[in-house]
């Protein structure tokens, strides 16, 4: 049987490498000419967040309201939420340097009409 520690530091490390792995292909992808496609893996991924959140909320609450914890479901689902969106934050931010990089503003910076800035 494997300890707890162990099986806690393998998960650490394959949720690291896909986050790498999956920073990679965004990287390529963000170099591009078409700006949408570089925002593909991060959507993709807040989408694929928020399924995983909204098939386990029933589940969840079920569980833990028989316990008469709601506060704690309530934690641990922001815990899940921010837990699942490490993959969109990473390809985002790299979607983010390397669209600056090249001389853009994305989405949060950009320039609207009329701002002195």
């Amino acid at each position: 049987m494997s300890s707890p520690v162990a099986v806690l530091l393998g998960v650490i490390l394959v949720v690291a490498a896909v986050n790498i792995a999956f920073g990679v292909i965004e990287w390529f992808l963000a170099k591009g000419k078409n700006k949408t496609l570089g925002l593909v893996l991060p959507f993709s991924f807040f989408v694929i967040a928020v399924m995983s959140m909204l098939t386990s909320i029933e589940k969840l609450f079920l569980d833990l309201v028989s316990t008469e914890t709601p506060a704690a479901a309530v934690i641990v689902l922001i815990a899940l939420f921010l837990f699942l969106n490490i993959p969109t934050l990473v390809t985002y931010l790299v979607y983010f340097r390397i669209r600056r990089k090249m001389g853009e503003r994305p989405w949060p910076m950009k320039k609207q009409s009329g701002d002195p800035f």
